[in-house]
């Protein structure tokens, strides 16, 4: 029984310095080489897809060739709702200026009926939006 007991005790008192470092800094065990490593810029919202978290950050450059794209992507959206508004505004006009007429009545009333639907309309992103980590998120992420 003697026997048992000092070999329980030397594992748990030897456990703890297997994971030190001579000057007392803890060391973690080695990463294993086959888990996902998921790379993220972490004062983003971060997505938990499973895997190792590696956060990198972006130089100036990235930075700003990625607010040129959300510009660019801000732009393309608000012309997109254009034309689909300039659209609308063409078919109303078409079924005001001509719905009347006998041989336009049957297409008239097919454009009132697709005017009448309700719409999804979802709108554009502001071009200086950047997803930061909101506190809560933030508290989340931070290791345990």
């Amino acid at each position: 029984m003697n026997k048992n007991i000092t070999v329980v005790l030397v594992l748990v008192l030897a456990a703890p310095c297997s994971s030190r470092s001579q000057d007392g800094a803890y060391v973690p065990p080695p990463m294993d080489p086959t888990r996902k490593v998921s790379r993220q810029v972490c004062t983003r919202i971060i997505h938990m897809d499973g895997g190792n978290l590696m956060c990198i950050e972006f130089t100036e450059a990235q930075r700003r060739a990625e607010q040129e794209a959300r510009e660019a992507a801000e732009r393309e959206c608000r012309r997109l709702a254009q034309e689909r508004l300039d659209g609308r505004a063409l078919l109303v006009s078409f079924v005001d200026n001509y719905g009347k007429v006998e041989e336009n009545k049957g297409i008239a009333g097919q454009i009132t009926t697709f005017l009448s639907k309700a719409r999804k309309v979802e709108p554009c992103p502001p071009a200086n939006s950047t997803p930061q980590l909101s506190r809560t998120d933030n508290q989340l992420a931070k290791p345990r």
